[in-house]
């Protein structure tokens, strides 16, 4: 008897060659795929434009920084806006720095911030620098740095700022200077435009030849970019100032706030509204900065006293007292002021200061239970162990200033081991009672999440 031993036809032998070349293929495509994904990665990843969250925002050369103006030149009073751009950063958005080198010079409202305001104090010359750095990492590597140079000129006032005057008459202009010492010389030039019209001589006094109108520039001898044009009128019947009123204001500021003082003079004869213009001026501008026009910013304790002078006639002006005070903090609160949290479990909590003037925003955390829950100083709450107690938060600068909020910990409730083990059971039930499987997958989750929430709530 002779045994048969079946054979492969040729078709069949070559499916199975064209299936295993194929897989062959998708499995070097897979591979080439691989190795080309891995390396561009690892390209991405040191250049600028890594793909990776977690691995932005070191790297300072990829960065493209500009910081306007690039220099400044101020009055003392004036104000200006710097500004830093920072793009291409990445995840992360670094930190912006600013630091003026003269505080007397120069004064910032801030230290940090994408945009500050820098106010000339007194005449001199300073740098304001800007750090842009990555958060927490103080390395050069890690941060660009710029020096912006600030210089504040003297301040020249004239007054009156524009004469009107009768024929035949003198008038004595008051010259003055502010931020510079009173031993720095103080002279100055006069360039008359007409000098048919008028006459000045050293002691700053001019006299009015012949009706028309004409205009005077002082110039300092020490630095000719310190000057100031003055519009002068020969007429009939020139204002006269006989009075100055200024409006009702607040008696106290504090340090870091600003405000406005608002004040006209009494004019009668040929006046128009400019006329009725006043010039501000602090007797202490360290301590109270204020503006011409009378924008007032408080910058250091103490009393002080305000002027308002007419600007066609300085003997008509009126005086102001103002009490600059240290910042104060007057509520403190905490946002949520109950909280709940599992133990091992975190929650941010948030404290909220009011006060007045430039206040320190820092406060002191702590627990009244340290066992049941503690709470670091970036207000994290971290549960320790089932129960009750309350955190308080204290301001820094008025320790007598604080908020409590009450604190329930509470178990851990239901674990996500657990919440898979009821899903798994309910799913696998609800399969063997002939319901189809994505139903009986829904129900084990709707089972799952219902069970554990409310084992939750009865911790």
């Amino acid at each position: 008897m002779t045994s048969q031993v079946p054979s492969k036809s040729p078709s069949d032998s070559g499916v199975l060659n064209r299936a295993s070349n194929y897989l062959r293929g998708l499995i070097g495509l897979f591979l080439i795929g691989t190795v080309t994904l891995v390396a561009y990665t690892l390209i991405q990843q040191h250049g600028c434009n890594s793909i990776i969250w977690w691995e932005q925002g070191d790297k300072v050369s990829c960065w493209k920084t500009a910081v306007t103006p690039q220099s400044l030149e101020l009055k003392p009073g004036e104000t200006a806006n710097l500004n830093a751009q920072v793009t291409g950063t990445g995840y992360y958005s670094p930190e912006i720095h600013w630091k003026s080198q003269d505080r007397k010079i120069a004064f910032l409202d801030q230290d940090e911030g994408q945009q500050i305001v820098v106010q000339g104090k007194q005449a001199g010359q300073t740098q304001i620098s800007v750090r842009i750095g990555v958060e927490n990492q103080n390395l050069a590597k890690n941060s660009a740095n710029f020096e912006i140079p600030v210089e504040v000129l003297p301040a020249l006032s004239i007054t009156p700022q524009e004469l009107r005057i009768k024929e035949g008459l003198e008038k004595q202009f008051k010259v003055d200077f502010t931020g510079i010492g009173w031993l720095k010389n103080k002279s100055i030039s006069w360039q008359v435009d007409n000098p048919e019209l008028i006459q000045i001589d050293e002691r700053n006094r001019v006299k009015a030849l012949k009706t028309g109108t004409t205009t005077l520039k002082a110039i300092w001898n020490e630095d000719p970019r310190v000057n100031q044009t003055i519009r002068v009128s020969v007429i009939e019947n020139p204002p006269q100032i006989t009075g100055i009123q200024v409006e009702s204001y607040s008696d106290d500021f504090y340090i870091g706030e600003t405000g406005h003082l608002n004040a006209q003079a009494v004019c009668q004869g040929n006046c128009t509204a400019d006329d009725t213009q006043v010039l501000w001026s602090s007797n202490y501008p360290d301590q109270a900065m204020i503006s011409a026009d009378g924008d007032l910013t408080a910058l250091e304790p103490g009393d002080v006293t305000l002027t308002a002078t007419s600007i066609i006639d300085d003997s008509q002006s009126r005086s102001i007292n103002l009490s600059i005070l240290a910042p104060v903090v007057t509520d403190v609160s905490i946002q949520p002021s109950s909280v709940r949290v599992a133990v091992d479990s975190q929650r941010r909590v948030q404290a909220t200061l009011k006060g007045r003037g430039s206040f320190n925003n820092y406060v002191s955390w702590t627990s009244r239970n340290p066992k049941i829950a503690e709470v670091d100083n970036n207000g994290m709450v971290k549960g320790l162990k089932k129960g009750k107690t309350n955190l308080e938060a204290h301001s820094v600068s008025h320790p007598n200033q604080m908020a409590s909020a009450k604190v329930v910990v509470k178990s851990r409730g239901c674990s996500p081991q657990a919440a898979v083990a009821i899903g798994a059971i309910v799913t696998v039930t609800t399969t063997t009672l002939l319901v189809p499987p994505p139903i009986a997958f829904l129900a084990g989750s709707a089972a799952a999440t219902g069970l554990c929430w409310l084992v939750d709530k009865v911790n």
